[in-house]
């Protein structure tokens, strides 16, 4: 089934959520739901980006996963952390390295001193791609000596 197909499916069952659902699982309710599904939505097409190099794939997870952070909390720093990472790492396989830079570059500091598995994960996998495709770009260039000037 394709991925399109599928993500509709996903936010069609997302919507028929009743009261008894949420009962069960409160965190799927109202705004913090919206955001735990886009956000899975988000991670599974830059997942498949990543795996496929399908840049449209990319595209349809930048969408997904800024429509997840636009709903984080303020009281979910964690969360706004990893899905700012992974926004970046979606614009870099999307093919655009300047804005994955300069979203990445916002948050660099506190990645690098998090101790959350997920946030090392996403901030290895962008540095992956950043360095593996355009190191030679003058502001992925910028980005490593800011990683590394983080991490001292």
């Amino acid at each position: 089934m394709p991925a399109p197909h599928l993500i509709s499916l996903a936010r069609r069952g997302f919507a028929r959520l009743g009261p008894q659902d949420h009962l069960e699982a409160p965190w799927m309710a109202g705004t913090e739901g919206a955001m735990r599904v886009d956000s899975a939505i988000g991670g599974a097409l830059r997942d498949l980006a990543v795996a496929t190099g399908d840049r449209a794939a990319a595209r349809r997870a930048v969408d997904a996963t800024a429509r997840s952070r636009a709903q984080v909390p303020p009281k979910m720093r964690g969360a706004r952390l990893l899905l700012t990472l992974r926004l970046a790492d979606s614009w870099a396989c999307a093919g655009d390295p300047g804005a994955a830079v300069a979203l990445a570059s916002e948050v660099l500091p506190e990645a690098v001193r998090s101790r959350e598995s997920m946030v090392t994960a996403e901030l290895r996998g962008l540095h992956s791609r950043l360095t593996g495709r355009w190191a030679d770009l003058p502001e992925v260039r910028a980005y490593r000596e800011r990683l590394l000037d983080a991490g001292e």
